[in-house]
């Protein structure tokens, strides 16, 4: 795992990833979607190809809202998505952001366990969809480079 890297990017280098996440059952234009929003983006490379990814934007000035991510089936197991979802937190804290907030399905038990294990709490439903909300501070291991233990890099 230490030739996985994590790093900021722009939306538009995550289009073609979308298409191989077998959760992401519709298409999705992040262009059109993302439009006129302040973005934050962050995937993962295994040497030069894009393994996983999370994308979020701005609520308001302290609340971001992660939106949407994923990591490829053959790279899960190696805690690349809670790398990924850690590094979108450090950012978005930078960013100025005290609040994160991300939605999930209870068909998703992957990322309900993701977000429980790094300290979600549930803030509400709507419909399907469970609401979740954490408060950013940080303590968090990473350096003032951006790394964190492990191998992987921003």
């Amino acid at each position: 795992m230490s030739a996985i890297k994590i790093k900021r990017c722009q939306p538009q280098e995550l289009q073609e990833i979308c298409y191989s996440i077998p959760e992401l059952d519709q298409p999705i234009e992040l262009h059109s979607k993302l439009n006129g929003l302040k973005v934050l983006a962050v995937k993962a490379e295994h040497f030069s190809k894009t393994v996983g990814f999370k994308i979020g934007y701005e609520l308001d000035a302290s609340r971001f809202y992660s939106w949407l991510g994923g990591v490829l089936p053959e790279y899960r197991k190696q805690g690349i998505g809670a790398t990924l979802l850690q590094f979108q937190e450090h950012l978005a804290f930078e960013l100025g952001y005290r609040v994160i907030e991300v939605k999930s399905m209870n068909r998703f038990p992957a990322m309900l366990n993701l977000l429980a294990s790094n300290d979600y709490q549930v803030i509400g439903q709507e419909g399907e969809k469970i609401r979740f909300s954490k408060q950013l501070a940080f303590d968090d291991g990473y350096e003032k480079n951006g790394t964190k233990n492990g191998g992987l890099e921003s």
